[in-house]
């Protein structure tokens, strides 16, 4: 019988394990061959280490043990087979690599492949990770590039001799980038072997899956989660599904069931924040430039290319055009996620630095403001995303929005799309001129809103409890075939 491997890139985050075994355990109850694959240690570096530790790269096997541990605790109480990628590479090909990895000229790493496989863009995208926005081109980011693609290598060649081995029929894998999980699930395409993805959903414990294949035209998880059909004004939703749609929206608005946990203020109490501080002209359009997390891979072009190659610059360029554009104010407000996830150097600092002031047409919302998104909705004629879900949600009320074309929502003639930087810059300049959206667009939009937010969002909350911080599968006999729909 064929096997579905469960790979973990990295051994013991157990929120994320935990989600991932209930899948493992519900197919194992119905039949099918599971087995998951951790790290015991044998990647140096991982998406666990950053550089707010400030650890040296000699100490960052010190946590590895624990978390090896913590996982296979884990995973053992679920009673489900696991195997270590330590017992396909031998001492002898690690210090091969480690010598590849000392030797290799910096500036030809991130052209580096092994196995057919880009390895380089691994580790990059891995590096940029660590340093959370800050890239120092000194030593101490020669060391860590080095050390990411040394795991890089030991990443793929695992991948490689684990897959050819097992052979399995299907992948189950949490993330597609960086050195812990991408290697696996490029190789496994390579192999024509189909990778079901996931991420976290909106909504507290609900998870998006996406297959991904040879075939796919889109292949990492992030750009591919949405509807893969064209929707439009003739698909309107019933009343069912709007009412469904309705009740989504009012949660999130006011966080009673959001997991997004850096966004917790209320609307109404943004709603009176904003009065007060923002003290918003009433005789011209307002416009917000929202934001996105600049250390974040998702924006990397091994991902998906965008028009100025990552959020910064995206920022940068954006405020050198809107400086002179004043029959719109502007808000720029920063993304929550740069204070949450104690980002080094952010697009707030960005923005500091590179200009000493702004006009006055030109007004920013902190990153740790507790403003709440929703609440800036009411006081907006429109807004600028990369390809951000409030790219979507803000449609489904009417505004419209200037975005990126590589947005999943765009295309559907409710976007102002932006196929190149001269595009961009001229639907800026245009912005005091858009006009709202027609009721054919806000049902488009509300249709693809739909599919996204309510039918591609999986729930597991039955399966998994909170006790304080940690994160426990509920008993297995729910799991079992004929016990949920779900």
């Amino acid at each position: 019988m064929s096997t579905m491997l469960f790979w973990r890139g990295i051994g013991g985050i157990i929120p994320t394990l935990n989600i991932e075994l209930v899948i493992a355990k519900a197919l194992a109850l119905r039949g099918m061959n599971v087995c998951v694959i951790l790290c015991d240690g044998v990647l140096s570096g991982c998406m666990l280490r950053t550089v707010l530790d400030r650890q040296t790269i000699s100490q960052w096997p010190d946590r590895c043990s624990q978390c090896y541990r913590s996982g296979i605790k884990v995973i053992k109480a679920m009673g489900l087979p696991y195997r270590c990628m330590s017992e396909w590479i031998d001492s002898e090909k690690i210090a091969e690599f480690r010598v590849l990895a000392d030797k290799t000229e910096i500036a030809d790493i991130s052209s580096a492949y092994h196995h057919n496989l880009p390895i380089g863009e691994y580790a990059l995208s891995s590096t940029g990770r660590y340093f959370k926005g800050i890239i120092p081109k000194n030593e101490d980011y020669n060391r860590v590039l080095r050390e990411y693609y040394y795991s890089s290598l030991i990443s793929s060649e695992s991948a490689k001799r684990i897959i050819e081995d097992i052979k399995p029929s299907r992948m189950f894998i949490q993330h597609t980038i960086y050195v812990d999980w991408a290697p696996a699930f490029d190789f496994c395409l390579n192999k024509s072997v189909p990778v079901t993805c996931w991420k976290r959903g909106f909504l507290k414990n609900h998870l998006y899956l996406k297959t991904s294949s040879l075939n796919s035209n889109q292949q990492y998880i992030y750009n591919a989660a949405a509807p893969e059909y064209h929707v439009n004004s003739d698909n309107p939703l019933n009343v069912e599904e709007d009412k469904r749609l309705k009740v989504y929206i009012d949660e999130m608005m006011d966080g009673s069931r959001t997991s997004q946990r850096f966004s917790t203020a209320s609307v109404k109490k943004t709603s009176e924040k904003l009065v007060q501080q923002l003290k918003l002209p009433k005789d011209k359009p307002v416009w917000c430039i929202f934001t996105h997390l600049n250390w974040d891979a998702l924006f990397t072009p091994m991902v998906s290319p965008n028009l100025f190659n990552d959020p910064t610059r995206w920022v940068i360029e954006t405020i050198k055009i809107i400086i002179n554009i004043t029959d719109v104010t502007w808000i720029i407000k920063i993304h929550p996620s740069e204070t949450y996830f104690q980002t080094a150097y952010g697009i707030q600092q960005a923005i500091s630095d590179n200009f000493s002031s702004l006009p006055s047409h030109i007004r920013i919302i902190p990153s740790n403001s507790g403003i709440n998104t929703y609440g800036l909705f009411p006081f907006l004629n429109g807004g600028v995303t990369i390809r951000g879900t409030v790219g979507l949600e803000m449609p489904i009320r009417g505004l419209p929005v200037i975005i990126d074309s590589k947005a999943f929502y765009s295309g559907k003639g409710f976007t102002c799309d932006s196929h190149s930087d001269e595009r961009y810059f001229e639907l800026l300049k245009q912005a005091s001129s858009i006009q709202p959206l027609s009721h054919r667009q806000v049902q488009s939009a509300r249709r693809i809103a739909y599919e996204y937010f309510i039918k591609k969002q999986i729930p597991l909350a039955e399966f998994i409890s909170k006790e304080g911080a940690q994160v426990r599968v509920r008993s297995t006999d729910d799991l079992k075939p004929g016990r949920s729909k779900i």
